[in-house]
């Protein structure tokens, strides 16, 4: 039989047991209600606050990843620290995790953490250090997928009343859908802002694109075109004018079978296409468009549209067309220029590369320049190895520093002669040398130079015979008359040519005149004096005539010594004194009278 103590305890138990249906079913209708995710913890958390807990958190693993639990609601008494709301810490890092993650479905009451034997002493270390003496660890799982965890704190051991145990143990069935739901729902709503942000940026690249874009539906009708393909089509984009048509009106005539039988062919089997084709204007005018045609594809790799982005291309292949042209008519020029030409390219390592020459240059070399393509200046031509032309050349496709010179001899085992050569940039890098053969013209040259240099040794000699003039007067007797100034080189000739009349003539007196002397200094008579020096040596008395008053005024105001010298004032005296020494004199015929 009960007795009345029993049967109030068991009113007291019914009384808590209603009024935690009460305030779960309170709880279940405020979270249906909640508008965030951090009303959703004011709400989880109010009993426990209620009943003096000292620390609330409520942790939430993000969708897909269970080793990351985000902070999403954190609350402390005044004076504590809370973790931040938003931040995101390993599951490893939460208090109580080697407990409450290997039991997901167990709620964890920890009346006094210094004693409990479930605790290891880093966690226990860990709690009592943070002032905490009992806690509540309530795993959030659901089909063994984690879900959240919400963690409780007490600065005071306490004991858990059976009530409060069933109210921790059923707490989590009526949060563990709302976190799941709210997070699945933020979860959407990021992925949702993230695609919608992508979306608007494609849309922005697109709609501020250089290229034509447009899509065209499975039916090949276009169902979007950017500015930049109404701008290339000539189409009005305020009417848009291109939709609904289709790829083929945009195209010319002839060039639709290529459309079809090769682009959409091959965007058939291969999913794309690239290439150059033609296109049509609204007005008619023909483009040369760069084309990229590819299909879009939906989830389940089925093609639901096809895209086309399109670049204009048609003043490039103008221009390509007459960069051809020019590059063919210049090769036509170098072709049939007469001088010889040699291309050469700077590689990485400032090697001169030579890379071509033009017909003239096998003409006049007499050899297949293409034998030399790909080696170095050096490999190719040998002896200008040591010579500064591979300098220059390099200096020239380098810097664009020009060259030039009259004549460079080379020769080698096939190539022998003289050239003048002239060296410029053509591009970056790239060296041009133009060069003539100016052999047969060094040799005319040559040629030249030496008559000219006969004739020069001829108009010498010529010269020094009538600057030097020796005349016979008689036997015996010679006559050289000076005319002009005596300097060393002439007294060499003086001495030379007097030397070889006495010789010659057998002379026994030799008559200097120097009437044509202007002037006559001590340079001049150190002259005579060897020359008379040298006469005595060869047997022959030396006289000198036509010295005047002024000449002989000079002599005695310079000091000069001709003592030992005979002068005679003219030339017609010394021919008497040397008839004389001869001993020959000279009569008058008398005239007969008739």
């Amino acid at each position: 039989m009960p007795t009345t103590e029993d049967l109030q305890a068991r009113i007291t138990e019914l009384e808590e047991a209603q009024r935690n249906a009460a305030r779960l079913f309170q709880i279940s209708h405020d979270l249906n209600t909640a508008r965030d995710l951090n009303q959703v913890f004011q709400i989880i958390v109010r009993p426990a606050i209620e009943n003096r807990a000292s620390s609330a958190v409520l942790g939430a693993f993000y969708p897909g990843d269970s080793g990351m639990v985000q902070v999403i609601g954190s609350w402390q008494r005044e004076g504590d620290e809370q973790l931040p709301v938003g931040i995101s810490l390993p599951a490893a890092e939460f208090p109580f995790n080697h407990i409450w993650l290997n039991h997901p479905g167990e709620t964890l009451l920890i009346s006094d953490i210094a004693a409990d034997e479930r605790l290891d002493e880093t966690t226990r270390r860990r709690a009592l250090a943070t002032g905490i003496q009992a806690a509540a660890a309530i795993p959030l799982a659901r089909a063994g997928r984690w879900v959240g965890i919400i963690l409780l704190g007490w600065k005071d051991g306490r004991g858990f009343a059976p009530h409060e145990k069933s109210f921790y143990e059923t707490l989590p069935f009526l949060v563990t859908p709302i976190i799941e739901n709210r997070q699945l729902v933020n979860h959407l709503e990021r992925l949702v802002s993230e695609r919608t942000q992508d979306l608007m940026t494609f849309l922005a690249l697109v709609e501020n694109a250089a290229e034509a874009v447009m899509t065209c539906d499975t039916d090949g009708r276009i169902n979007y075109a950017n500015p930049a393909g109404y701008r290339l089509y000539g189409y009005d984009a305020e009417k848009r004018e291109l939709l609904e048509l289709s790829p083929e009106d945009l195209t010319p005539d002839d060039e639709l079978p290529r459309l079809q039988q090769e682009v959409f062919a091959a965007a058939a089997s291969d999913g794309r296409w690239e290439g150059e084709i033609r296109q049509r204007r609204k007005d008619g005018h023909i483009l040369m468009v760069y084309a990229s045609v590819f299909n879009i594809y939906d989830d389940a790799g089925q093609p639901v549209a096809r895209a086309t982005i399109t670049r204009d291309i048609s003043q490039r292949k103008q221009a390509e067309d007459a960069l051809r042209e020019s590059e063919e008519r210049f090769r036509r020029i170098v072709e049939a220029l007469p001088v010889g030409l040699h291309l050469y390219q700077l590689d990485d390592r400032e090697r001169l590369i030579f890379t071509g020459a033009n017909p003239a240059a096998d003409q006049m070399l007499g050899v297949d320049n293409s034998r030399y393509i790909g080696l170095t200046i050096e490999q190719a031509f040998p002896p200008l190895a040591q010579t500064e032309i591979p300098d220059r050349y390099r200096q020239a496709a380098r810097d664009g520093v020009m060259w030039q010179t009259d004549q460079v001899l080379y020769e080698d085992e096939a190539i022998s002669g003289a050239y003048k050569v002239y060296v410029f940039q053509s591009a970056p890098g790239s060296a041009v040398v133009a060069f003539l053969d100016v052999t047969e013209r060094m040799q005319t040259e040559q040629e030249r130079e030496r008559l000219q240099q006969q004739i020069i040794e001829a108009q010498r000699q010529a010269l020094q015979e009538l600057s030097t003039p020796i005349i016979p007067v008689m036997e015996g007797i010679i006559v050289m008359p000076l005319v002009g100034g005596i300097d060393t080189s002439r007294s060499r000739d003086l001495m030379r040519s007097l030397l070889e009349g006495i010789t010659r003539y057998q002379a026994k007196v030799a008559i200097l005149d120097i009437t044509g002397v202007p002037v006559v200094d001590t340079g001049v008579a150190q002259h005579l004096d060897r020359t008379i020096q040298a006469a005595r040596l060869k047997g022959a008395r030396t006289l000198i005539t036509g010295v005047s008053e002024a000449v002989a005024e000079t002599i005695v105001d310079l000091g000069i010594d001709w003592s030992g010298i005979e002068t005679l004032s003219d030339l017609q005296t010394g021919l008497m004194v040397a008839l004389r020494s001869l001993g020959l004199r000279i009569y008058r015929e008398a005239r007969k009278k008739d």
